[in-house]
C-alpha cells in the first residue's frame, strides 16, 4: 500500500490486512509494517520480497523497486493517492470520506 500521508492510506493498510488475514489459511503468518523511508529500504524491501510469503507493506514515498516486482507479479500495488501509476487500484480520498464502504 503506498499513498501520500492524509490520503486514507492507514485506512487501505488496515483494510488489506484483514482481507489478507481472512484469504490466507489459518495459522498463517503474515507480515505488516511501515516501511520509513532510509538508505537502506531497497535491501529491506527486497529480503521481505524474497523471504516472506505474505505480507502487507505501508509506504509513504515509491521506491523504485517496487514498479519492477510489480510487473514482474511478485506484488500488487495498492495506492491511496496518484504516487504511483501502475497501482492496480486507486482509492480516492473524496469517494472515500462520502462513503467507506463503497
Amino acid at each position: 500500500q503506498i499513498g501520500a500521508p492524509r490520503t486514507g492510506s492507514t485506512f487501505q493498510f488496515e483494510l488489506l490486512k484483514a482481507i489478507v488475514h481472512l484469504k490466507s489459511p489459518k495459522g498463517s503468518d503474515i507480515f505488516a509494517s511501515h516501511i520509513s523511508k532510509n538508505e537502506n529500504t531497497t535491501d529491506v524491501l527486497t529480503d521481505i520480497f524474497q523471504n516472506t510469503n505474505s505480507f502487507v507493506l505501508k509506504l509513504h514515498y515509491e521506491p523504485e523497486i517496487l514498479r519492477e516486482h510489480q510487473s514482474e507479479g511478485d506484488i500488487i500495488v495498492f495506492a491511496s493517492s496518484n504516487l504511483v501509476s501502475y497501482a492496480s487500484y486507486v482509492q480516492d480520498r473524496e469517494n472515500l470520506v462520502a462513503c467507506s464502504m463503497c
